[in-house]
């Protein structure tokens, strides 16, 4: 009976042997790790400025007995009473060391820029004198990307409507490396912009505070845009991945989360942006009427953004006539106008 039960303890080791062996050798494991990177892009106001173009001649009328008002030649000082007795006439004069532009001047209040989940920085509030020929602004084009502007406003006081002013958009698009990897990022660009009169009863203060402020309709009369004659030209610069000096979503030097960038504006004799810098994306509108609807400017699209600039750029075109007569003349009521941009930079639709 021993040999039978240590025949069948045999047996049983034998088989747990071979189910043990046979478990270990269908063990399988697999370890597999992947990452994921976010970048997603971003739109801010990042620079102003603004210049007064001085009147290279005199302009004069004469205030008639009926109400109208008749260009004239400039009588002179009263030395000359003798040979002219003209009365009630109103004349601005070839500037003088172009004094006339200093009384225009912006504010604005500036920030650097930082990301979606960082706080705010500390503001400066900046105040800028406009002089000819060259406009002053916040910032500097090439660092503009690096600041945030909010409660812009352009004061305008010199005798005649002629002045300029801008406001720049900056977009930075996302960091990823579309063009080297065979991934096209299309984007479209739509540059649109408005007007709202407005006559001013109290302080004007920033961006979407109306306080103080009579809105007025495109009926009413006597409106700044319309005495002015504002025409708005935009421009568009993007720098592209791809083209230029920089190639990739990186900077020169392979880093990411920098904002080195080729995407300012080249400008011409005439002060106005003419091309984009070291070869980058440009597009320019032609110069149209302000008339208070919204009017798209430029409707265009990119592919490989790395980050792109938008330009509304402002004209008061009624001063800068030598035959304008009274009509150059800047009011004296407080009044002006709520400028309103929009932008918009997104991806189409695949098909």
């Amino acid at each position: 009976m021993k040999n039978v039960f240590a025949t069948v303890s045999r047996a049983l080791a034998t088989i747990a042997i071979v189910v043990t062996a046979t478990q270990a050798v269908s063990a399988l494991e697999y370890r597999f790790k992947f990452k994921v990177t976010s970048s997603g892009p971003d739109m801010y106001a990042c620079n102003a400025g603004m210049r007064t173009t001085p009147l290279n001649c005199d302009v004069c009328y004469k205030e008639n007995s009926d109400g109208t008002k008749t260009p004239i030649d400039r009588p002179g000082s009263c030395s000359s009473t003798a040979t002219n007795c003209g009365s009630r006439i109103k004349c601005v004069s070839r500037g003088v060391n172009n004094g006339e532009s200093y009384m225009n001047y912006l504010t604005a209040g500036k920030r650097g820029w930082t990301d979606h989940s960082q706080a705010q920085g500390p503001r400066t509030t900046i105040n800028i004198r406009s002089t000819p020929t060259t406009f002053q602004q916040v910032v500097a084009g090439n660092v503009a990307m690096d600041t945030k502007i909010e409660d812009l406003l352009f004061e305008l006081g010199n005798e005649t409507y002629s002045a300029q002013y801008f406001v720049d958009i900056c977009y930075r698009a996302p960091q990823h490396e579309y063009r080297a990897n065979g991934i096209d990022a299309n984007y479209n660009i739509l540059a649109n912009v408005g007007s709202t009169d407005f006559l001013s009863q109290g302080q004007t203060k920033g961006d979407s505070d109306r306080s103080g402020l009579q809105m007025l309709n495109n009926a009413d009369l006597q409106r700044y845009t319309q005495q002015a004659g504002v025409k708005v030209q935009s421009y568009v610069v993007c720098d592209l991945q791809g083209q230029g000096v920089l190639q990739n979503a990186t900077n020169s030097s392979g880093v990411y989360n920098t904002s080195e960038n080729e995407a300012d504006f080249v400008i011409g004799a005439d002060g106005l942006p003419v091309s984009g810098l070291n070869g980058s994306f440009f597009k320019a509108s032609d110069l149209r009427s302000l008339t208070g609807d919204a009017i798209d400017m430029i409707s265009t699209s990119v592919s490989n953004a790395r980050f792109c600039k938008v330009r509304y750029l402002f004209t008061e075109t009624k001063g800068l006539s030598c035959n304008g007569g009274a009509s150059v003349f800047r009011d004296w009521t407080r009044k002006g106008a709520e400028m309103c941009t929009f932008t918009v930079i997104d991806e189409p639709a695949a098909e």
